[in-house]
Order: C-alpha cells, then sequence, then structure tokens
C-alpha cells in the first residue's frame, strides 16, 4: 500500500468542503496547486466526485514530471523530505475534506441506519489500536448486541487474507447449531462463542434477516 493510499483508505470525499479547501472545479473534476520542496515542485492534485485521488509533480526546473520512490531504501535525503511534505500535504486534505468510512458495504450501511433508527444508537469506536472494529451497546444498561468489523477472511475459517466486513451479535445458545454453518455464519469472533454468532456482510445474508438478528440480540442484552 503506497502512503497515498494509506492516507485515503476508508475516506469519503465530501465535495462540498473542497472549493472553500482551495480546489478549483474544472470538467467535473476538482482539482488543487501548491508548491513544495521550497517551491521546486508543483503538486496538483485532482479529485474525482467519487473520491478518486491522482497527484502530479512537476519539476519547476526541468518542466519534467517528478515519481516519488515510497521506499526509504536507497532514497535520498532531499526526497525523504519531499516525500514528507507530498504526504503532509495529501494528509491536510483527507483530514479537511474527506470523512471517515471504514464500512462501506450497501449492506453495512443498512444495518447501521437501521439500529440508528430503531435504537438511536451509533457506533462506538472504543479501541485506538483497532480502528476497524466498533460496537452498538444500549444505552439503559451499556451492554454490546452487535459489533460490526474489519477483519482478513482467514481470522474466520475462510480462505485468502483479503479484508472483509462481519458483524457479530448475540443469540441464544440454543439456537447455535442451527445458525453456523461455515459459509454465511460462523462462531462468534473475539466473542464468547455459546453467545455469539459472526455473520459475512456480502450478500450472503439479506439485510433484512441480519436486522432481525440485530433486534433479537439487543433484546437478550436487556436480560441480567
Amino acid at each position: 500500500m503506497t502512503g497515498m493510499e494509506a492516507i485515503f483508505r476508508n475516506k469519503r470525499v465530501d465535495t462540498s468542503r473542497l472549493i472553500p479547501f482551495g480546489f478549483v472545479r474544472s470538467r467535473g473534476k476538482y482539482a488543487y496547486s501548491t508548491h513544495v520542496s521550497g517551491g521546486r515542485y508543483e503538486m496538483t492534485i485532482t479529485i474525482t466526485p467519487a473520491g478518486g485521488v491522482t497527484v502530479h509533480l512537476i519539476d519547476g526546473h526541468t518542466k519534467e514530471p517528478h515519481s516519488l520512490h515510497k521506499a526509504p531504501e536507497g532514497t535520498g535525503e532531499d526526497d525523504l523530505e519531499l516525500i514528507r511534505e507530498y504526504e503532509g500535504v495529501l494528509s491536510r486534505i483527507a483530514e479537511a475534506c474527506f470523512d471517515h468510512e471504514i464500512f462501506r458495504s450497501e449492506i453495512a450501511k443498512r444495518l447501521i441506519q437501521h439500529v440508528r433508527d430503531t435504537y438511536r444508537d451509533e457506533l462506538q469506536f472504543l479501541w485506538a489500536k483497532f480502528p476497524y472494529n466498533a460496537v452498538f451497546r444500549r444505552q439503559d444498561n451499556g451492554k454490546w448486541y452487535a459489533a460490526l468489523l474489519v477483519v482478513k477472511a482467514n481470522k474466520i475459517g475462510l480462505g485468502g487474507d483479503d479484508e472483509i466486513e462481519i458483524i457479530d451479535f448475540r443469540v441464544k445458545p440454543e439456537y447455535l447449531s442451527n445458525i453456523i454453518d461455515g459459509d454465511s455464519y460462523f462462531p462468534g469472533y473475539h466473542m464468547n462463542k455459546k453467545h455469539w454468532v459472526t455473520a459475512r456482510l456480502n450478500g450472503s445474508v439479506t439485510a433484512e434477516e441480519l436486522c432481525s438478528r440485530i433486534d433479537e440480540s439487543y433484546e437478550i442484552a436487556a436480560r441480567p
């Protein structure tokens, strides 16, 4: 993953904030130019309405494009400083013009909205070390009733190390064996496997079914 990819990972552009930042709209895209490395290079960032980001560096002396080498090995101190400035500009744009969006699938968004509409609860990100883990918990007793996470597929027993979105929710222990199938439903990831189940958010389980599971989990969490 390049520095630029890491900076804009799980970010959603808010185009209404681009022009106040200094972007200019042209032909359906937004462009912003600045100078780095003491004015030697002109850096132009172009952002599409969908959030695609491209960057061009032009050497003011030679008028030629400049390619940044991301790996420090073999990179001179001047280029390292240029990389720091380059990534600093991108980080400021990401902070000012983008919103953090961990869960990007449509089904995850529907579940978040269901909880918001039904229980007036918002996702709570409790762990700085695990920024892709968040929970819903009841307002009356503080108990968790669902958790949304981004994990590698092999963490729940699937093949490969692609990142996938999952949800954990509570179930009655007597129903566990009827739910877990190793394809769509799995033993609760990072939870008590006697009381929690994990589901993939890949469409193999409908949003309607998962909303119902969340509602059941919410009721279970009300109990002592």
